[in-house]
């Protein structure tokens, strides 16, 4: 039984090729004529296994090509390299008026006006990739009127009608060192930080008039103020080389001293100091500043090798 079965298996094994003996070379296993003879064939199939692999290496090349081309740049690459110089201004002013409103229920403000303007104008050099120094100057003028009438200056300095009026003048200059994180790989963002160095005069003149006359108060106040400080920021280029900005110095350390006349007699002063969280106006900087030197040829390089 076995051995028919065995028989049996070897028989359609072996029939297809006896079928090819029995037809001869040119047919196939169906009985059709083959079209070319064997060595042709195998000529063929030779011919087609080179253009595929010829075809292959063509791709698989060009895709290392591009690959490399994709990949191949400079990390650490940034548009902000060392040599680049800049200069920015900042310009800010603001006013505002209250006629006929009320503190409380006892103080009636008759009139309230002020104006304020500030400039400033900044450098910087960047003495290494992303980390420049530079220097920043400004000066701050601000004006107030203000008109209060009630019953409660009866009882607190026999008078019913209360003026003043106060104007003030800021110098400042401040030092700083400053570093820029790119934020994407476009870099048309930067983070600022920045660790600085500031003084700033400011003197202030106040008049006040009790009872349309009857009394006047002149106070005036000299302040020098120092300090270090830390300054963090955001920074957008809006265009080549020309770059909107934003500033603020959270954290200072300073000292500040004061000297106060009071009808131009010196009657004492005062200083302070500490270290902590302090918002300094004149240390907020929101301006337009242009980088000069940058290399755009270069930039755009990079950009193409990040396919961007």
């Amino acid at each position: 039984m076995h051995i028919k079965r065995l028989t049996h298996t070897l028989l359609i094994s072996f029939l297809p090729f006896l079928l090819i003996s029995t037809h001869g070379t040119n047919s196939n296993i169906y009985g059709d004529d083959l079209s070319v003879t064997t060595s042709d064939t195998s000529s063929n199939d030779s011919s087609k296994v080179n253009q595929s692999s010829s075809l292959f290496k063509k791709n698989v090349g060009y895709n290392a090509f591009n690959n490399s081309q994709s990949y191949d740049f400079d990390e650490h690459y940034t548009l902000l390299q060392k040599g680049v110089s800049s200069v920015g201004f900042r310009l800010a002013f603001g006013g505002g008026g209250t006629d006929a409103d009320w503190i409380g229920s006892f103080i009636k403000i008759e009139s309230r006006n002020k104006f304020n303007f500030g400039v400033g104008l900044n450098g910087n050099y960047f003495f290494k990739d992303n980390v420049s120094v530079g220097l920043r100057l400004g000066f701050n003028y601000r004006h107030n009127e203000l008109h209060l009438n009630g019953k409660i200056f009866e009882l607190a300095m026999d008078a019913r009608d209360y003026d003043t009026r106060s104007a003030s003048e800021s110098y400042f200059a401040t030092g700083f060192i400053r570093n820029y994180i790119p934020l994407g790989q476009l870099q048309r963002f930067y983070f600022i930080n920045e660790s600085n160095l500031y003084y700033s005069y400011t003197h202030s003149l106040a008049r006040d008039t009790y009872d349309n006359g009857k009394s006047i108060m002149k106070i005036e106040r000299h302040t020098n103020d120092i300090g270090i400080g830390l300054t963090l920021g955001l920074m957008y280029f809006l265009s080549k080389g020309f770059a909107f900005e934003f500033t603020i110095s959270p954290l200072v350390a300073y000292f500040e001293y004061t000297k106060v006349l009071v009808d131009e007699v010196d009657p004492g002063s005062n200083n302070n100091w500490g270290f902590n969280f302090r918002f300094i106006p004149n240390m907020v900087n929101v301006g337009f500043t242009y980088y000069i030197g940058l290399d755009y040829k270069k930039y755009n390089e990079e950009m193409r090798k990040r396919n961007l």
